[in-house]
């Protein structure tokens, strides 16, 4: 016959049984705590590129030229780290302590151009970092191009001479590029980044003087940090104005002469008058556009030098008549310029003879 505990029994067999339960489950959570704990002891921090290795135009944007760049790791429990590359089994370089508790420092072996996928582990550890993304490009970009903007280039279209003393560059580079532009063997005249297509302008910082021909130059800095050959052009700064002179030539012709070539002095000879007082007439004051003067003159001959620096001037067909004459050349009224720099004409210009 099976004997059955009596209720005090009964009671205390489930207190015991729960007293070893509850220590059964306390160990359990202390041998996971430690390896919790354990864990937590390794875990590092995401590798990030030192300032020194992050060249470019920004120390903070992963973008560097630096082959074998320095990284900082934070690890503060860790007794050592390790560096590796995504898709490479053999380290990149072993950490030594930095200059701050719980950082280290590895130095990286040399790598090649292009995206990687870097992380750290520490001694012991059972998994890696977050991934810090690292571009390397150590290609030098091509030479910056640059010319003078037709929009200064005042005069002739594309001579690179203008009146301008401040002028604007254009030109192209490496997209994000900074272009920095000088006076060869001078003054920086500014720097400006080149936009997503490559192109850039620029209004020179500061004047282009004394008068004459400067060299300027343009130097890009990619966003790695690599530096261009330098691209450069000849700019020519040209402020004089030119002068006029009127010669008369003959009873019945003249000839006007400038002091440089210019554009704008045409066979309708604006801007210049007939003047004067016939004998027995009324005194005349024609422009040489208006058809009066043709009545009385007769057809006019215009005939320009090749280099647009003299004009002859002739009536064929006038009948002399005595009394004193002038010739006029209104510089204003002209719109006569310099033809390579645009100036326009320094002053007016007058002959006066007489025919008896």
């Amino acid at each position: 016959m099976v004997r059955r505990p009596k209720a005090e029994e009964r009671m205390t067999m489930r207190a015991d049984h729960g007293r070893r339960t509850r220590n059964k489950t306390a160990r359990g959570l202390h041998v996971e705590s430690l390896e919790a704990r354990a864990l937590m002891a390794v875990v590092v921090g995401a590798p990030d590129l030192l300032p020194a290795s992050d060249s470019g135009i920004s120390n903070r944007d992963n973008r560097t030229n630096v082959a074998a760049p320095t990284f900082a790791i934070q690890a503060p429990r860790a007794e050592g780290v390790t560096l590796f590359r995504a898709g490479d089994p053999e380290p990149l370089g072993i950490g030594v302590p930095g200059p701050k508790p719980g950082t280290w420092l590895v130095a990286s072996r040399a790598l090649p151009d292009g995206l990687h996928i870097i992380r750290a582990e520490a001694t012991g550890g059972v998994r890696r970092s977050a991934p810090l993304r690292v571009e390397i490009r150590t290609t030098v970009p091509a030479p910056a191009t640059l010319d003078l903007c037709p929009c200064t280039d005042s005069g002739v279209k594309g001579d690179r001479i203008t009146s301008a003393v401040v002028p604007r560059f254009v030109g192209t580079a490496p997209a994000g590029a900074v272009v920095s532009l000088s006076i060869e063997g001078g003054p920086s005249l500014g720097g400006v980044r080149a936009d997503a297509r490559g192109t850039w302008a620029l209004v020179a910082s500061r004047p282009l003087v004394p008068e004459g021909r400067h060299l300027v130059r343009a130097i890009a800095t990619d966003i790695f940090g690599n530096q261009s050959p330098a691209g450069s052009v000849a700019v020519t700064i040209d402020r004089s104005r030119p002068t006029a002179a009127i010669e008369v030539t003959g009873i019945d012709s003249f000839r006007v002469s400038f002091s440089k070539p210019v554009a704008g002095f045409t066979s309708a000879l604006r801007g210049m008058t007939f003047s004067g007082q016939p004998v027995g007439a009324q005194r005349i004051a024609l422009p040489f556009t208006s058809p009066q003067l043709r009545q009385w003159v007769g057809a006019i001959v215009f005939v320009p030098s090749a280099d647009g620096r003299v004009y002859d001037v002739s009536f064929p067909d006038f009948g002399p008549v005595s009394g004193t004459y002038t010739l006029g050349l209104g510089a204003r009224a002209s719109g006569v310029v310099d033809a390579a720099a645009g100036n326009p004409l320094a002053g007016d210009a007058t002959a006066t003879f007489s025919i008896d």
